[in-house]
């Protein structure tokens, strides 16, 4: 952690780091020899180096996040001189003692989304405000797996440095640009969507869940757009989710069997509460595209509350987005609702009050998308 972090003294080594064996954290290198870091995390060894420091007391330290970038640090604010900053992984770099400048190099695999122009790839650092282009000083390796050094020793140094590979062109796409991905439980199931802003040869998605957070296995295949520029929404319901704690994660595989994993998403389920009483109402189709909705009565839950005072739709931030008064009579009929402004793809609640009980139902949108498990 932060505070309390390995330290690796001057003139000690470091061996054997690989994809089960690294610093999931924080880790310092004192002295004057250029180091590679051991880092990684979720099952990822990525280390990063530095070309030696100038002086035996001056230190540097590392950590490797398997995650987007862009929610603390925008890849939209970048030098012209790049054309896209890697949405899938980034290191952050910090000079913590002294006054050293050194080159910065980083690593890939199949697991940092696409490589496939050596040339046009770049190492990029957020400055505070922008990602700077330290560019290309040389790879080695293939579009498969390899490494590339800044062009030149970084000399600016930000309190926190976060770096990243990115592109000069439009080639080495990286990852997909993966907006958002969700696991909300509702009754009796876990709603998953997600959803990419574009995509690139990309074959398929595969759902995984866990109970440890540690050891995956494949829900659910779905087939991805193969190559698009526009907004895409995908959304797949657990039927028969895990009691207790569990976790799930999103692969994207490529058409060349490259893949990258998103973020994990943790959801509690209580079984026995889920189970202990029929759903009042069904929604459907769930998931829907926003349009409209179809509400079914269970009758027998239902008749002693004939007369249904209002129905009400939260966002998952609480935000009630539709309302709507007296519009159903009878326990038995079913409810057609058509939005004048379609619902924006995500998770809500539906709440249907009555004079004697409040009951829920979650609905996902999942917008226009096609998408389809296999």
């Amino acid at each position: 952690s932060s505070s309390a972090f390995i330290t690796i003294a001057n003139n000690a080594t470091v061996s054997g780091a690989n994809n089960s064996s690294y610093v999931d954290g924080p880790i310092r290198k004192v002295g004057n020899q250029a180091f590679t870091f051991p880092i990684g995390q979720a099952n990822n060894y990525q280390p990063a180096s530095i070309s030696a420091p100038s002086n035996n007391a001056h230190h540097f330290t590392a950590e490797y996040h398997y995650i987007d970038p862009n929610a603390s640090y925008d890849v939209l604010n970048k030098d012209v001189t790049l054309n896209h900053i890697s949405r899938n992984e980034y290191w952050i770099i910090n000079r913590t003692n002294g006054a050293s400048n050194v080159n910065v190099t980083l690593n890939w695999d199949n697991r940092s989304g696409g490589v496939d122009n050596l040339p046009n790839l770049r190492v990029a650092r957020w400055d505070g405000t922008t990602w700077r282009d330290h560019g290309n000083g040389g790879t080695t390796g293939s579009i498969a797996a390899g490494t590339v050094v800044t062009s030149a020793a970084v000399s600016l140094w930000a309190a926190t440095s976060p770096f990243s590979l990115s592109s000069s062109s439009g080639n080495n796409p990286l990852p997909i640009t993966l907006l958002r991905f969700n696991a909300v439980p509702g009754n009796k199931q876990v709603f998953i969507s997600w959803a990419t802003a574009n995509e690139k040869n990309n074959d398929h998605f595969e759902l995984e869940r866990s109970q440890n957070g540690i050891d995956f296995t494949l829900l659910t295949k779905l087939n991805g757009a193969g190559n698009s520029n526009t907004l895409l929404n995908y959304s797949w319901i657990d039927t028969d989710p895990l009691n207790g704690n569990s976790y799930y994660r999103l692969k994207e595989v490529d058409i060349n069997g490259d893949f990258t994993f998103s973020e994990v998403k943790s959801v509690h389920f209580d079984a026995k509460q889920s189970t202990s009483s029929l759903s009042a109402f069904m929604i459907y189709p769930n998931p829907s595209n926003g349009n409209y909705i179809n509400l079914k009565m269970n009758e027998e839950l239902m008749h002693h509350n004939s007369e249904i005072l209002s129905l009400e739709l939260y966002d998952m931030h609480g935000q009630k987005v539709y309302s709507s008064y007296n519009q159903l009579k009878n326990s038995g009929s079913d409810l057609n609702l058509r939005f004048n402004n379609a619902l924006q793809p995500g998770v809500y609640s539906v709440t249907i009050i009555t004079k004697t009980s409040v009951e829920k139902q979650l609905l996902v949108v999942d917008g226009s998308s096609s998408a389809t498990a296999e």
